[in-house]
């Protein structure tokens, strides 16, 4: 772009318009409310290659938006992509940009994978286009999309650009195809590792980091309260026992990795499941093995165990059920002939029957049953058994709830996971349960409870979850706890890894004029403006 037109734009947005972005020729008056951050961080974008970490409902998108009508109004006849990781957010972004601009729906294209190459072909031929970038990776590869015609690539929930992930091929193919485009990656929090947020910087080539958070001051003004409950619940006598049984199942496991010198001795009484993945890599590939009987019955008895603590004993007993469903697997006869594992399963059946349940779901219903007439919650829960069982339970209870999960594995296709989006705003639900697929970007404004199910030993989620609240007004935080369970370690490791993350946001963000190109990798020149 041309000195001249941005620092017309600049000149517009700072300066012309001073408190709205109505006089902008390609943004719909009235429809946007003029926030003096988005503005200066749309003209850093339009200067170079940018990662902007900006909290969940302080208006990434349009700073989005506006960085792409710059774009579309002076792209030499190139193309502009925005991507997204998901169908649905793809189609919300889609909405965001037409309704918002004078862009019509004939100018925004949406390609997501479900169309045929033909269909796709002739897609490609418009000026803006949404995707997932996995079909943009497909396309190109196959010749229907030239990345030398990009002007402009926009990657949304852009700290998925790590290992293979399909950001990562397109930085690194940008990098060699078209080092020219501009590049602009939104986040609401980076990696709490700065190993990993380097390898995005180099590997998208961003050269600069825009960073602002809650307390930032000109943030502030438009930052909502969030209220954080933290609710600890304790296992009742049963749950117990059936958690020493699977724990006590480990121990012959264990023995056998420590003896093959696998898994270190002062990790056979109670092994992390980080140490047992990392037995998994020395293992190799499956085989019927000792050693590999053992890594295996050990990874499913770590994963039963989660369950138990921290979702409910109907979850624990349907993944024991599949087990047995299989039949086959490397281990599982030996694993599900375990005295102690037949005791446990036994013991569940039989508090079931009895009505007894992790007391996490009556603490739900609890929760939820004082919401407000017209008030809507998100409840998380990590695992597609939980989320289904747990909206069955509401209803029955009398809570209006939906559900919402992904695609695979014979999930929601992407008109129904619409759909339940639009039943929660409409009102037919005041509740959606959902597992990740709810927590990155989907825009349900009128969520005034988020409740964590479950614990993730994840900064970026744990915001992308808080995040569902308190956008356009104050919300609540609802976060469970098991007490003495991994349940507890997730949350402290999560808090841990979020506070790791906005260090590093800050600390790159006040890099800006410093020392950027370190973060670019060896030979790899930092884009100039």
């Amino acid at each position: 772009m041309a000195s001249n037109q941005l620092n017309s734009y600049t000149e517009n947005i700072l300066i012309g318009l001073a408190s709205r972005f109505d006089d902008h020729p390609l943004i719909r008056p009235g429809r946007l409310e003029f926030r003096s951050y988005q503005a200066s961080i749309a003209e850093q974008c339009l200067r170079e290659n940018t990662l902007v970490v900006l909290p969940t409902g302080l208006g990434k998108t349009v700073v989005a938006l506006l960085t792409l009508v710059e774009f579309a109004r002076d792209g030499a006849g190139k193309k502009c992509l925005f991507l997204a990781p998901t169908r649905v957010l793809v189609h919300q972004h889609r909405d965001f940009i037409v309704s918002n601009s004078f862009l019509s729906e004939d100018d925004v294209e949406i390609l997501t994978g479900e169309e045929p190459p033909e269909l796709r072909r002739m897609r490609w031929e418009k000026k803006i286009i949404c995707a997932t970038p996995q079909v943009v990776v497909n396309d190109v590869d196959t010749g229907l999309l030239r990345l030398e015609d990009l002007s402009l690539v926009i990657f949304d929930e852009v700290h998925r650009a790590v290992g293979d992930y399909a950001y990562s091929v397109l930085g690194e193919h940008l990098g060699t195809s078209n080092p020219a485009c501009r590049v602009v990656g939104f986040t609401a929090s980076l990696p709490g590792e700065m190993k990993l947020v380097r390898g995005i910087l180099g590997r998208m080539r961003f050269s600069r980091v825009e960073a602002k958070d809650e307390a930032s001051d000109e943030v502030k003004p438009y930052a909502q309260d969030t209220e954080a409950k933290w609710v600890e619940v304790t296992l009742p006598p049963i749950m117990e026992y059936i958690r020493s049984l699977m724990a006590a199942a480990m121990a012959p496991y264990t023995r056998t990795l420590v003896t093959a010198g696998l898994l270190p001795k002062f990790a056979e009484s109670k092994p992390s499941f980080r140490l047992i993945l990392a037995c998994r890599k020395k293992l190799g590939s499956p085989r019927f093995t000792p050693e590999a009987a053992a890594l295996y019955s050990l990874i499913r008895i770590h994963h039963a165990l989660s369950i138990l603590e921290t979702q409910s004993l109907e979850s624990f007993k349907d993944f024991m059920d599949r087990l047995v469903d299989r039949k086959r697997g490397i281990g599982l006869p030996s694993l599900l002939a375990q005295e102690k594992v037949v005791e446990a399963c036994e013991a569940a059946r039989g508090a079931l029957m009895l009505g007894l349940e992790h007391p996490k779901i009556s603490a739900l219903k609890d929760a939820l049953g004082s919401l407000k007439q017209g008030e809507k919650a998100i409840v998380f829960a990590g695992y597609r058994h939980s989320v289904e069982m747990l909206c069955k339970r509401l209803n029955d209870s009398g809570i209006k709830a939906g559900f919402l999960i992904g695609k695979s594995g014979g999930g929601l296709t992407q008109e129904e996971q619409v759909e339940a989006l639009e039943d929660l705003r409409s009102g037919k639900h005041s509740v959606m349960v959902a597992t990740q697929v709810g927590e990155e970007g989907l825009d349900v404004s009128e969520c005034n409870l988020v409740v964590f199910y479950d614990n993730v030993p994840s900064g970026i989620r744990f915001i992308q979850r808080r995040g569902r609240t308190g956008r356009r007004a104050p919300g609540r935080v609802m976060i469970f706890v098991t007490k003495g369970t991994r349940d507890e370690a997730y949350y402290w490791t999560g808090l841990r890894r979020l506070q790791q993350s906005k260090r590093i946001a800050h600390i790159l963000s006040n890099s800006n004029n410093d020392n950027m190109e370190q973060t670019q990798p060896k030979g790899q020149a930092t884009l100039s403006p």
